[in-house]
């Protein structure tokens, strides 16, 4: 199942990067709240990929973890035009 916030940055079905200059241990937060989520070792298998937002709350899931992990805003680079997006698949 979907869920979707309104107020979120990033939209169910988007696809955003994973930043690359994460820091272990380190929390980063939301835009749109004051909720913030700790980045751990296993989460780091997806950075610098291109993920899919399905799930976005107090924070988002990504379906290439299957939901496993909490991310943040501050977790992603700046979202794609979709004509970009598009070249990068």
């Amino acid at each position: 199942m979907r869920f979707q916030v309104a107020d979120t940055k990033f939209k169910v079905g988007d696809k955003v990067r994973v930043r690359t200059d994460l820091t272990e241990e380190h929390s980063y937060f939301m835009d749109s709240c004051n909720f913030s989520n700790t980045f751990v070792d296993e989460m780091s298998v997806f950075a610098g990929k291109l993920v899919t937002i399905a799930e976005a709350r107090s924070q988002y899931r990504i379906l290439e973890d299957e939901g496993s992990w909490g991310w943040t805003d501050e977790m992603f680079e700046e979202p794609f035009p979709v004509a970009e997006v598009n070249d990068l698949l």
